[in-house]
């Protein structure tokens, strides 16, 4: 694809005496004007280069809206659209208390899952919604408005603790950007190999803090905070950190013990032929921690592959949203 400098010297190599183009100007037209009509001039031969089309921001795609600033409102109109269109369709119909509560749960919060794992919503778009949900919750009659007789915030609560177990969309957005942050952490993908590279460089992910960049590395971080110690890294080559990674289930023992930085950095430094070094683990830690090792780890043993990493609170280790 030609460059701009390489296009202004085709354009200036022209006679500027040639006869008129399809267009209905001369080279001598291109040559005295282009500091005017060069950068359209740049854009249409890219554009014929390419077949591709030049949009303008905020455009839409694979269904997000791309925009170079911040988000407002009117770019989520098309979510707003097909939740309104989805309750106009049940306007009128008979269901019961119940039936609603599981409308909202299987069909309408699914709506918006797809732009909730992308994008960032504003906080007006997510509230606007919510107000939908409880609208045609408490709405008897097609028409008028309704007492609602609970707030929103206590009706996504558990049952157990007096909700209806309608978890909040700000809950969701939380959960679906830890499992990027579980993606970011455990796959070794063209992704996170770009996003390690860009934001982590030498630190560790666990300790890094937003100084700029993306929206989305901002709430990972954010989701960070919550999820990450929920990471169990299961003991096989012993790479995993010994400070900053979850591999005791106690959590990283960074943020509950002090460290002498430089003595031992990798849990395989603890490691020697017959299993857990006892004076390292003595010297390097609380009574608490060295019962949890040799009871919950048992003998440790080096082993030729990676640890293995785990999700503590699902039964089989693996990351579900409903469970973050």
């Amino acid at each position: 694809m030609p460059v701009e400098d390489e296009i202004k010297k085709v354009v200036f190599d022209l006679n500027a005496e040639s006869s008129c183009g399809p267009d209905g100007f001369t080279g001598s037209f291109y040559q005295k004007c282009w500091s005017i009509v060069g950068e359209d001039v740049v854009k249409m031969e890219v554009q014929n280069e390419t077949n591709l089309l030049r949009g303008n921001f905020p455009l839409m795609y694979l269904g997000c809206p791309i925009k170079h600033a911040k988000k407002k409102k009117v770019h989520f109109s098309e979510l707003i659209k097909k939740i309104q269109t989805k309750l106009q369709v049940w306007k009128g119909k008979l269901l019961s208390f119940g039936g609603k509560i599981v409308l909202i749960n299987s069909v309408l919060q699914s709506i918006p899952i797809y732009l909730l794992s992308t994008l960032n919503s504003p906080k007006c778009v997510l509230d606007d919604i919510h107000r939908m949900f409880a609208k045609f919750l408490w709405n008897l009659k097609e028409e008028g408005r309704a007492k609602h007789w609970i707030a929103w915030n206590n009706i996504c609560l558990p049952r157990e603790e007096g909700g209806l177990d309608i978890r909040s969309l700000f809950d969701i957005s939380k959960a679906l950007f830890a499992k990027l942050w579980w993606n970011f952490r455990i796959n070794n993908t063209l992704w996170s190999n770009f996003m390690w590279t860009k934001y982590c460089k030498t630190h560790r992910p666990q300790m890094v803090e937003w100084s700029g960049g993306s929206q989305t590395w901002k709430l990972m971080l954010q989701a960070r905070d919550f999820y990450d110690q929920e990471i169990w890294w299961e003991t096989k080559e012993g790479n995993a950190s010994v400070w900053f990674d979850n591999w005791t289930q106690l959590g990283a023992l960074h943020f509950h013990m002090f460290h002498n930085q430089g003595i031992v950095e990798e849990v395989h430094e603890l490691l020697d032929e017959d299993g857990w070094n006892n004076s390292l683990l003595q010297e390097n830690f609380t009574e608490e921690v060295n019962v949890q090792i040799f009871q919950i780890l048992r003998k440790g043993q080096k082993l030729d592959e990676k640890d293995k990493s785990w999700w503590m609170p699902t039964e089989n280790g693996k990351f579900s949203v409903g469970s973050a």
